[in-house]
């Protein structure tokens, strides 16, 4: 998974000009270990409190909207 996530980051890196350097390598390894596996925990627990609201029939779907005022 690592390697398809490093493929995708350095072909993007390399259709731009002069952003293949080492330091965004680095960046985009770094990157992998952070942002990444926490949009993971995140998912698993979006997926776990719709599938809870399911089980108990609650009511978790409601949004909440801000008020827009008028220019």
């Amino acid at each position: 998974m690592i390697m398809l996530y490093l493929l995708q980051i350095n072909i993007s890196l390399a259709s731009q000009f002069g952003q293949a350097t080492s330091k965004q390598i680095w960046l985009a390894l770094i990157s992998y270990f952070t942002y990444s596996q926490l949009f993971i925990i995140v998912s698993i627990d979006a997926v776990t409190s719709v599938t809870l609201d399911k089980l108990f029939h609650r009511d978790g779907t409601k949004w909440v909207k801000t008020k827009r005022f008028a220019g």
